[in-house]
């Protein structure tokens, strides 16, 4: 009878210690289990964070495309402005803290801009020939006028010359490595909507330019078209192009609102420096007119000189980040 009993205490311990070593091993994978999903989990949040980090951000690369109110001015002339300008530009914000912005909404950094197209067309403008003495029934040459105010004919009598030339006038800017410093600031983080995604970027730049200033030039006779004095019919005269060219040390501060990978800004922009002084000597009709004299475009000193001009623009834009 002991030997029963102890028997079936034997194999009542070996069930009892075979259930807690099952408990324990199911016990340990349910911890392996629970501890996956927290790192699973964890690795999402972070995931999501990075997301809504970028789609906020971005990688600060932007394409800018827009219309330009701009003006040019010169040591001699009043300012013209533009009777329409374009320009496209292309450039990346170096932003930071790279992960955590200041107070959750704010980054600052470096803007660069890598390149700036801009072409603007101003008003075709013209000079008149001064006359107002006559040899043989033809106007004597005496200069010509800073614009059209001046009269071609304040004596009697016909002229075989041109009474004026008149001018084309266009620009184009090409910008490289522009540099300077740019805050942005997302105020709607705290937001868990599209609205978390809008941002408020200001930036300045100094834009190293090169400069192109051109006119197209050509000689117009005020009359039927025919040649006065022998009255052989004057056929329409060719363009000539006057291209004057420099370095523009170009400044600009604007502002942008961006939501996502699309925006709207505003920029100013203002610079000035020497550009070659291109002269004109009107040859019409196969023979040099107005006595051969030669008009300096923009009145510098010497003929082939240097001379100062200036540019300023107004900009409208949009803008796609990338």
């Amino acid at each position: 009878m002991k030997k029963i009993l102890l028997s079936l205490l034997t194999c009542l311990a070996g069930f009892g210690m075979a259930n807690a070593q099952y408990d324990y091993s199911s016990a340990s994978r349910l911890d392996s289990i629970e501890n996956a999903l927290a790192s699973a989990n964890s690795r999402l949040a972070t995931m999501r964070a990075d997301s809504v980090h970028y789609s906020i951000w971005r990688t600060g690369r932007y394409f800018n495309v827009g219309y330009s109110i701009a003006s040019t001015s010169s040591e001699v002339y009043n300012a013209e402005k533009a009777k329409f300008g374009v320009f496209l530009n292309k450039g990346t914000s170096y932003l930071w803290p790279r992960k955590s912005p200041i107070g959750g909404m704010l980054k600052v950094g470096l803007d660069v801009r890598w390149f700036d197209l801009q072409f603007a067309m101003y008003d075709k403008f013209a000079r008149k020939v001064i006359s107002n003495n006559t040899y043989n029934n033809t106007n004597t040459y005496y200069g010509w006028t800073s614009d059209m105010t001046g009269s071609s004919t304040e004596d009697s009598g016909s002229s075989h010359y041109p009474n004026y030339a008149t001018f084309n006038h266009m620009s184009l800017l090409a910008g490289l490595f522009g540099i300077g410093p740019t805050l942005t600031v997302a105020p709607l983080t705290f937001m868990d909507n599209a609205a978390a995604s809008l941002r408020l970027n200001v930036y300045f730049h100094f834009q190293p330019t090169f400069g192109l200033n051109a006119y197209t030039a050509k000689c117009v006779y005020a009359g039927n078209g025919v040649n006065p004095v022998d009255g052989v019919e004057l056929p329409d005269t060719e363009e000539e192009l006057l291209a004057e060219c420099g370095f523009i040390a170009m400044f600009d501060w604007g502002f942008k609102l961006q939501w996502r990978t699309f925006g709207l800004g505003f920029e100013t922009r203002w610079g000035s420096g020497k550009m070659a002084n291109k002269t004109y000597t009107p040859y019409c009709w196969g023979q040099y007119s107005f006595n051969g004299e030669t008009i300096s475009m923009n009145g510098a000193a010497e003929p082939e000189g240097t001379y100062s001009r200036k540019f300023a623009e107004s900009r409208i834009y949009l803008d796609f980040v990338f």
